[in-house]
């Protein structure tokens, strides 16, 4: 790993900042993806009639505790 940091320190601030919104907008994408998989199969399961208790999320039972 250190010697991936010190190769991209090596380039130039252009090439670093373009890798760099690369990398964000991948993470992202991932982030997104991952988010819409779960509405989805949400979505699902609630047509299906398998409806979750909105007490047992886990949000609710943060916010219950304080």
């Amino acid at each position: 790993m250190p010697n991936i940091l010190e190769h991209l320190k090596a380039k130039p601030e252009s090439v670093r900042k373009r890798i760099a919104i690369i990398t964000a907008v991948v993470l992202t994408g991932v982030i997104v993806f991952v988010w819409l998989t779960i509405l989805y199969t949400r979505s699902l399961r609630i047509d299906k009639g398998v409806e979750q208790s909105a007490a047992s999320s886990p949000l609710n039972i943060f916010f219950d505790e304080m």
